[in-house]
C-alpha cells in the first residue's frame, strides 16, 4: 500500500511541481549554483564510463556484489541482530567512503548494476508482483487504519525531505520524490516504478542510496527493537 501510494504521489507531485519552477529541477537534484563546471565533467566522466562498458567489468562488478553480500552474510553470523543486507549496505558505504576499493572495481559495479536495472527491472518487477502477492493477506490488511498509516507515512517522510532537501540546496520536487517517495516503495526494484511515474529515472542512484541508507537504519533500529519488546 506504501509502494502504490508512493507511485500515485510521485506522478502527481511531478504535475503539481511544473506550477511551482523554483521547486522543480526536472530532473536535476542539486540546484543550479557555481559549481556548474564540475557537474559538466562529471557529466563527461558518466558518459565515458559507459562507452568504455565491456563483459569482462560486468563479470567484475558481479563478483564484488557478491563478495559484499557474501561478507554481510558473515558478518550477521557473529551479530545476528543487525540483518545480513544492513551489513552489506553499511560496508559499501564505508567503502565508497573511504574509497579503499580502486577505480576500476567502482566502475565495473557501476555496470553491472546498470545491466540489471536496464535489462532485468521488469522481469524482476513481474516476477516479484506474482511471487508475493497474496491476495488473501492483502485483503486482511485493507482497514482504514492501515490505509491511514501508509497515508501519513508517505505524507510525513515527503514532507521532511522536501524541506530538509530545500534546506541544503536542493529541489524539492527532486527531493522528495528520491529521499520520500522512494523511501516508500518496497526496495531497489520499485524505486524503478516510483521514478518511471515521475519521469526521474536518471536519479535513480541517489533514490538508491538513500533507500539503502535509510533501510539499513531502519532494519538495524529494528531488530533491536523487537529484541527489547519482545
Amino acid at each position: 500500500m506504501g509502494n502504490l501510494l508512493a507511485i500515485i504521489g510521485a506522478a502527481l507531485l511531478v504535475k503539481l511541481g511544473e506550477k511551482f519552477p523554483k521547486a522543480n529541477g526536472h530532473g536535476k537534484l542539486i540546484k543550479e549554483d557555481n559549481q556548474q563546471v564540475d557537474r559538466n565533467n562529471e557529466r563527461l566522466e558518466d558518459e565515458d564510463r559507459k562507452s568504455q562498458t565491456n563483459v569482462t567489468q560486468i563479470g567484475v562488478g558481479l563478483l564484488i556484489s557478491f563478495s559484499f553480500f557474501m561478507i554481510g552474510i558473515i558478518c550477521n553470523y557473529f551479530a545476528p541482530k543487525i540483518q545480513a543486507y544492513a551489513f552489506m549496505i553499511i560496508l559499501v558505504v564505508i567503502a565508497k567512503i573511504t574509497r579503499i576499493l580502486p577505480k576500476y572495481y567502482e566502475e565495473s559495479a557501476i555496470m553491472f548494476n546498470q545491466v540489471i536495472v536496464k535489462n532485468l527491472t521488469p522481469a524482476v518487477l513481474t516476477g516479484i508482483g506474482i511471487a508475493l502477492l497474496n491476495i488473501n493477506v492483502l485483503g486482511q490488511a485493507l482497514t482504514w487504519q492501515f490505509i491511514v498509516l501508509c497515508l501519513t507515512s508517505v505524507i510525513t517522510i515527503s514532507t521532511a525531505a522536501g524541506i530538509f532537501g530545500n534546506l541544503f540546496g536542493l529541489y524539492p520536487v527532486e527531493s522528495i520524490v528520491t529521499a520520500g517517495m522512494c523511501n516508500n516503495s518496497m526496495g531497489g526494484t520499485d524505486n524503478v516504478a516510483v521514478l518511471s511515474s515521475a519521469k526521474r529515472m536518471e536519479l535513480i542512484a541517489f533514490a538508491q542510496m538513500g533507500n539503502r541508507l535509510g533501510g539499513a537504519t531502519i532494519l538495524i533500529a529494528s531488530g533491536f527493537l523487537a529484541q527489547m519488546f519482545s
